[in-house]
């Protein structure tokens, strides 16, 4: 197993905060206000916001989300395989580091906390430094990367074979993914339209985000174990 962490870009090599963000496309995730800090202005020569991306590369962890959540401890322990990715301006992703768990469910090592949130539980990883720019794998979809399309969640598990493959791309022995440039058959799968209080999407969506999944992963999780019970009560 491994997991893929999606975090915004830094220019200070995930080390520092970002010099200059407003003449960066780069920076358009934060521009928008999609990170609950504070975004830069077009004219800041240092952003002022206290995202975890500024000292990811110093602290080496990442908070627990929704805030007061620990990780999945089944799918999350040390010695697992660690890759970061950050969304490009055209919605593609880059991926430009990888390491290893280290601690799960730890408490934070920082001294100040940033102004995204005040989490309690941590993940923490093995020191690493960002790939060289040139080894940086570009234009990748969630398909390529998480083996699905990536909505929500800052964080996706991924399978044994999808780590090697991503080790392979980061080795260059991978140049091209098939699997996001096949031309689109027709499915056999049928879909089904349902509304829901928002209490039951907000939960849902707490236990999506916990997990590293979608919610509608943990809803067909759902239906396949009901049927499954189904099945046995009936024999």
């Amino acid at each position: 197993m491994g997991i893929v962490f999606r975090v915004a870009f830094n220019n200070g090599n995930w080390s520092s905060p970002c010099l200059k963000p407003g003449l960066d496309s780069r920076f358009d995730e934060c521009r928008k206000g999609k990170l609950r800090v504070d975004p830069p202005g077009p004219t800041d020569d240092l952003c002022r916001g206290g995202c975890w991306e500024r000292d990811l590369c110093v602290n080496f962890e990442w908070g627990c989300t929704p805030e007061g959540r620990k990780f999945n401890t089944i799918r999350a322990y040390p010695g697992e395989k660690v890759f970061f990715v950050f969304k490009q301006p055209n919605s593609k992703y880059t991926l430009f580091a990888e390491t290893t768990v280290k601690g799960v469910n730890t408490p934070p090592i920082r001294k100040k906390q940033p102004q995204e949130g005040n989490y309690k539980y941590f993940m923490q990883f093995e020191e690493f430094k960002p790939l060289p720019e040139d080894k940086w794998v570009k234009n990748q979809s969630g398909l390529e990367l998480v083996n699905a399309e990536w909505r929500t969640g800052r964080y996706r598990f991924i399978s044994a074979d999808q780590v090697t493959r991503l080790e392979n791309k980061i080795k260059g022995l991978i140049q091209t993914d098939h699997r996001a440039t096949e031309l689109p058959s027709v499915s056999s799968k049928k879909s089904i339209r349902f509304d829901i209080s928002s209490a039951i999407y907000e939960r849902l969506q707490a236990h999506a985000d916990g997990e590293g999944r979608t919610i509608e992963e943990i809803i067909r999780q759902a239906i396949a174990e009901w049927l499954q019970r189904r099945k046995e009560d009936s024999i």
